[in-house]
């Protein structure tokens, strides 16, 4: 019982549940999986469980899985809850990756109505070091070498990977110890798939060079980590000082503040804007770099990029504004929100089009629509959209004195 009580001591650091919490397990029948169903059961402090099971049908034994795991649950006792992939379902190519995507939407499906709010998969060190190998392979993000996290959001709740740091022997031992009955799905052999080829081909071969390979991998990936939160860390105050203004949707900096506070190299702390402050998943070398180039760009001129999920950088002279794009642009806000505008300040309009009202005379990037007489006392200025019944004063006479704006 060795691994359960690691296990349980694991759970005590990490508090990935509490005594009796309920909890939804995925269990495919697999090794891996059964072990981690049987450890749960073992656990003087363990969860209540409700098994989750995926029948593909993408092989001809998913049935006699499903109808095992089903006897198997009924003589513990234990809520079983099943979906079936339809084979009409089943795209033509792509199928390891649509497969996964049905799986975690069942998930999710179960959390809401069996009002759980996390879900424990079997990912163990192996897994890990593939994913590691992979990231590492495919080029990107430093972070993404980190492998996976033990808990990462899912829907309303999370995904909790108790394993990670079991190996793929250790697991092995248990379920032979315990003489746990599992099946080994064939299509793990296949080497058209991606990971397979890692899992069956590469690590092997690594291990063959060093018998502790993938152990040092695993261990690599943890520091990497562990440095990388301490970085985090690090820059925050840092960042904190640069900011002008912030709420949810907009974070203003300085940028004259950033440059004497930050490290040189700026894609450090660009990355970490994207990452930590914007929470950004699919951050890429290419948008660090792009994202750079504006924050260092020489010109003070206005510069805008897109960002993902909805986000928008724009450089304005000293002024780095991260911005969501439908806080003020978006056909909803155009037609029922008001916005404040601030002098001397560029504003999103339609169509990625940007305006704003300034007290001085010449504003490198902008067209100088018209000259407007203002007061202290008619401030402040609110854009909205057009109402019906809105004029607009025109020169040139009593009778064109008034113009409709509908």
């Amino acid at each position: 019982m060795k691994l359960a009580t690691q296990l349980s001591q694991l759970n005590t650091i990490h508090q990935w549940w509490q005594p009796r919490e309920r909890v939804l397990v995925a269990v495919s029948t697999g090794m891996d999986s059964m072990v981690l169903l049987d450890l749960l059961q073992q656990l003087p402090d363990g969860p209540q469980i409700v098994v989750a099971h995926v029948n593909h049908q993408l092989r001809e034994q998913s049935q006699v899985e499903e109808e095992f795991l089903t006897h198997y649950c009924q003589q513990r006792q234990l809520p079983l809850v099943v979906a079936t992939w339809s084979k009409n379902e089943h795209p033509v190519a792509g199928v390891e990756e649509a497969a996964r995507q049905f799986r975690y939407h069942f998930f999710e499906d179960q959390m809401k109505q069996q009002n759980i709010t996390k879900v424990l998969t079997a990912h163990h060190q192996g897994d890990q070091v593939e994913t590691v190998l992979m990231h590492l392979t495919r080029g990107g993000q430093l972070a993404e070498l980190t492998g996976m996290a033990d808990r990462r959001p899912l829907g309303e709740g999370q995904l909790l990977r108790p394993l990670l740091t079991f190996s793929k022997a250790e697991l092995r031992n248990y379920a032979v110890e315990q003489h746990l009955t599992w099946y080994e799905d064939e299509t793990n052999q296949q080497l058209e798939f991606t990971r397979n080829r890692y899992r069956n081909e590469l690590i092997p071969q690594l291990e063959e060079e060093n018998p502790q390979a993938a152990e040092h991998i695993a261990n690599y990936a943890n520091q990497l980590a562990a440095s990388l939160t301490a970085l985090s860390s690090l820059l925050r105050p840092l960042l904190n000082q640069a900011i002008l203004k912030q709420s949810n949707q907009r974070i203003e900096l300085d940028l004259v503040k950033l440059r004497e506070t930050m490290p040189a190299q700026t894609t450090i702390w660009v990355t970490e804007l994207l990452i930590s402050w914007l929470h950004l998943t699919n951050v890429n070398q290419r948008l660090v770099q792009e994202l750079t180039n504006v924050v260092e760009k020489k010109s003070g001129k206005y510069v805008q990029l897109n960002l993902p999920s909805g986000w928008l950088a724009i450089r304005n002279y000293d002024r780095l504004v991260l911005e969501r794009e439908k806080q003020i642009n978006g056909q909803e806000n155009q037609q029922t929100k008001e916005l404040v505008v601030e002098l001397n300040q560029w504003y999103l309009g339609t169509n990625h089009s940007h305006y704003g009202i300034f007290s001085r005379p010449n504003i490198v990037g902008a067209t100088k629509l018209g000259n407007l007489s203002l007061q202290a006392s008619d401030f402040p200025l609110i854009v909205r959209p057009v109402q019906s019944g809105d004029v607009i004063a025109v020169k040139g006479g009593a009778s064109k004195g008034n113009k409709n704006l509908n």
